[in-house]
């Protein structure tokens, strides 16, 4: 998360700006993580005299805000290569792979979406964004998805901690108040009112914090019940650029309950530094019963890894 202010404007996002430079880290290397972490950790530190970090505690809704707002503006830039060696492993899903992510970005649905041979929004739609808007609209009022049974997880993209291209109304009169609506076509939100009462509507992002706040988004239980049944059913899992960090305790203990009670046998991981990634696999999980690991390191200079090029040779890699 290093580097993720590099585009913050001073005169937009001035409480942000202020926050972050009596911190006295400069602003293109400050890590925002750590950002959060010193916000929620001035609500409750004793101290009276911070160096100017003091004033701060008055301002720091404004900062929790404007931070909100940088997070949706820089990470709807995301753009995606159709030709890219990540974009491909992705493409790979079919329409029985399901995609867990706490990406806020728009990335992983888009690409899916585009697929040439996914079917959208019916009963038996294949697209995994049309799957999960699916999930996220069951026993809403607003409900827009075909009659039938609730749909499975099983082939959709389930979102942790929110979406960029997600919205809700917090108007108590309004029928999709507090509903997570995904935009149908994977677009960023834009600040466009309700459609339902005309009010103004919010992002949906639960921002990276070890004191994350999921209680604002109730429906949120939604993606995760689905991605705990997913992983106890899973008998292959492939993590791709995710470490396991420790601040991610919920997914840690998610991930080591479901494994521990499911039908999980082999672990791929792909990362800058798998062997990293699978030593804090190893640690959440109880030394009997591991799951065999491979790993699988990525170039640092974004070229396509030479395991790839071996895999396609050889039979696909199961996902």
């Amino acid at each position: 998360m290093g580097g993720f202010f590099d585009r913050l404007d001073q005169v937009r996002y001035p409480f942000l700006h202020n926050f972050i430079c009596q911190t006295n880290v400069p602003i293109d290397s400050a890590n925002v993580e750590d950002c959060i972490a010193l916000l929620d950790q001035l609500d409750d530190c004793p101290l009276t005299d911070l160096s100017g970090l003091s004033r701060t505690r008055e301002s720091a809704d404004e900062v929790r805000r404007e931070l909100g707002e940088y997070c949706l503006h820089r990470l709807c830039c995301a753009k995606w290569d159709a030709s890219h060696w990540a974009t491909c492993v992705l493409a790979m899903a079919d329409s029985n792979t399901t995609v867990i992510t706490t990406n806020y970005d728009n990335l992983a649905e888009s690409i899916l979406s585009n697929k040439i041979d996914a079917t959208h929004w019916n009963a038996e739609a294949t697209c995994h964004h049309c799957r999960m808007r699916r999930i996220l609209l069951a026993d809403c009022e607003c409900n827009e998805v075909p009659i039938g049974a609730r749909p499975p997880w099983r082939g959709s993209v389930l979102k942790l901690h929110g979406s960029v291209a997600w919205k809700t109304c917090w108007n108590r009169s309004c029928n999709q108040f507090d509903c997570l609506i995904a935009d149908q076509h994977c677009r960023p939100f834009d600040g466009r009112p309700c459609d339902c009462c005309g009010q103004p509507c919010q992002p949906v992002i639960v921002l990276p914090s070890a004191r994350k706040r999921y209680s604002r988004y109730a429906h949120l239980r939604r993606m995760w019940d689905s991605a705990q049944s997913a992983l106890k059913d899973a008998e292959t899992l492939l993590i791709f650029g995710f470490s396991f960090p420790s601040s991610d305790c919920l997914i840690r203990a998610m991930f080591a309950n479901a494994v521990c009670s499911g039908s999980l046998r082999h672990i791929a991981i792909i990362d800058l530094q798998p062997e990293a990634v699978a030593e804090r696999i190893k640690s959440a999980l109880p030394p009997e019963g591991l799951p065999a690991m491979q790993c699988f390191a990525v170039p640092t200079d974004g070229s396509r890894p030479e395991w790839l090029v071996e895999e396609s040779k050889a039979e696909p890699m199961s996902s």
